[in-house]
């Protein structure tokens, strides 16, 4: 996560620090205001009503599910949501979403050869 510099901008990967306090902060003080959570309530229940039908399409006869799959599905889509594609940011965001999809679905050496780990590939 930290070759293409996206530590720098998320809460989640960042270490912590002078950086990660100011996107704390900017978390508590902009996103996670009340104002701000009712503005998507009707994309997020939106969102949980496309889970629950996917869940019961595909677990229907008695089928297993991966219940992960369903709440990354669900979370995957409230966030693409609330971003526009057709702005700068929103294609960015987009773009930045397919190449961690893609590095996660990637197996890491270091993982395999635990050796080689301070490389961090």
């Amino acid at each position: 996560m930290t070759t293409n510099g996206y530590h720098n901008g998320s809460l989640a990967l960042a270490s912590y620090g002078a950086r990660w306090r100011v996107l704390r902060w900017l978390c508590t003080a902009e996103m996670f205001v009340r104002k701000q959570i009712n503005m998507t309530t009707s994309i997020q229940r939106k969102c949980v009503e496309d889970m629950v039908e996917w869940i019961e399409k595909d677990g229907f006869g008695g089928n297993c599910i991966l219940l992960g799959k369903y709440v990354f599905l669900a979370a995957f889509n409230m966030l693409g949501n609330l971003v526009d594609p057709e702005l700068e940011k929103g294609v960015e965001f987009y773009s930045a979403m397919n190449m961690v999809m893609e590095w996660s679905g990637r197996a890491n050496v270091s993982d395999l050869f635990s050796w080689i780990g301070w490389i961090d590939l």
